[in-house]
C-alpha cells in the first residue's frame, strides 16, 4: 500500500442491536421527511441507496436515539487520536441501507487539499460484504471486509471507494461520515447539519 495513505479500523463494543433498530426507525423518518417515501430506481452508473442520496438533508448522529451518541463519541475519540492538526473539525453522517442487489459505485468525497476525512461504521453485515479502495499510486485494490461493530476511517486523499454488491437477502447497514475542517464549510448552507468535534 502507498505509505502516504492509511486506512484505520477499530472494533467497537457498542450495543449493535439498539443501533440497528434505530437505523430502521431513522430510515422511515428520512424517507418520509425528505424523500418520496420509497426507493428511487437508479442505473448502475448512479447506483446508491435512498438515504445516501438524501444525505445533505439530515445528519444521522444529530438524532437523539440510543446508541447514536455512543457511536459519535467513538468516532470523535478515534479521530482525535489520529488527527495531528489544530484546526476545528466538523462531522456530517448519513445512513446506508443496502437491500439485495444494492451497492454504491466508485466515488470520492473531498479533494486532498480539503484535509478532510471519511469513514463508516458497520451495523449489519451479510456474508461476503466489503468496501473497496483505489488508492493513489497503487495498482492493487485495497479491501476492508465488513464486520459488525467495525469503525473505519481515513483521509480523503485522492482515493476512490465503493461497496460490494449485497447479494444476500439480509440488509447491509452502515453509518457513513465525513469529518471536515471548518474552513471547508459554508456557514449559511446546511444549517444545523454539522456537528463540531
Amino acid at each position: 500500500m502507498n505509505n502516504d495513505y492509511k486506512i484505520y479500523s477499530k472494533k467497537l463494543n457498542l450495543d449493535i442491536e439498539t443501533i440497528r433498530n434505530n437505523c430502521y426507525i431513522m430510515n422511515g423518518i428520512i424517507l418520509s421527511n425528505f424523500g418520496d417515501g420509497k426507493a428511487r430506481k437508479v442505473t448502475p452508473a448512479e447506483q446508491s441507496t435512498p438515504t445516501t442520496e438524501l444525505y445533505v438533508n439530515y445528519n444521522l448522529l444529530l438524532h437523539p436515539f440510543p446508541g447514536f451518541h455512543d457511536l459519535f463519541t467513538c468516532i470523535k475519540n478515534m479521530f482525535n487520536d489520529l488527527n495531528d492538526t489544530k484546526e476545528n473539525y466538523y462531522l456530517q453522517s448519513w445512513l446506508n441501507i443496502y437491500k439485495k442487489g444494492d451497492f454504491i459505485d466508485w466515488h470520492k468525497h473531498w479533494e486532498p487539499e480539503a484535509k478532510a476525512w471519511h469513514g463508516f461504521y458497520c451495523v449489519s453485515v451479510p456474508e461476503k460484504s466489503a468496501t473497496l479502495y483505489k488508492i493513489p499510486n497503487e495498482e492493487n485494490i485495497f479491501c476492508i471486509e465488513s464486520e459488525e461493530n467495525l469503525l473505519v476511517m481515513g483521509k480523503s486523499d485522492g482515493d476512490l471507494h465503493r461497496s460490494t454488491e449485497n447479494t444476500s437477502n439480509k440488509d447491509r447497514i452502515t453509518i457513513a461520515f465525513d469529518i471536515v475542517p471548518e474552513n471547508q464549510i459554508i456557514p449559511h448552507k446546511l444549517i444545523n447539519h454539522w456537528i463540531p468535534l
